[in-house]
């Protein structure tokens, strides 16, 4: 198959394929140099095509992000709360160690004035990535699995 690039004025590049298959089918065969006929865009569309079903045998269908607004609008806001890098540790810290009251966080994080904490999990618990569980005068915080599964799963691993 030779491709042309616009921007080498119509000078081709040979790129040769020893073999391609489609549903168990030759496609193109190659003897020595050079292949017995060009691929067409067909013929590319169609690899491409076997590619996709092949890795979706391999990986399954893959779930994808924005499948709807609500998706969007939370996506949105777990991005721009993690886009804070003291937020970033706050829910790395949680995501390791569950049920941390704010004492425990503020101490662990060291350099966080109390009044800031307070705004990054606020931020946190309202971008749905972080829940908050009141436990008499003490509010325990713990990364929400669901969300963070879905669009964060880095702070999981």
């Amino acid at each position: 198959m030779e491709v042309f690039d616009p921007a080498d004025k119509g000078i081709a590049t040979p790129i040769y394929i020893e073999e391609v298959y489609i549903n168990d089918i030759p496609l193109v065969l190659d003897r020595g140099t050079k292949p017995i006929r060009p691929l067409h865009l067909n013929d590319m569309v169609l690899i491409l095509i076997s590619i996709v079903i092949e890795l979706t045998k391999m990986f399954g269908e893959v779930e994808t992000v924005g499948e709807n607004q609500e998706d969007i609008g939370q996506a949105v806001k777990v991005y721009k709360a993690l886009g804070e890098p003291t937020r970033l540790k706050i829910a790395l810290l949680l995501a390791k160690e569950s049920n941390l009251c704010f004492t425990a966080v503020g101490e662990r994080l060291e350099s966080v004035a109390g009044s800031t904490l307070s705004h990054h999990l606020k931020q946190l618990t309202d971008s749905g990535l972080i829940d908050s569980r009141k436990n008499g005068s003490f509010i325990h915080y713990n990364v929400n699995r669901e969300v963070a599964e879905k669009f964060a799963p880095f702070l999981l691993a």
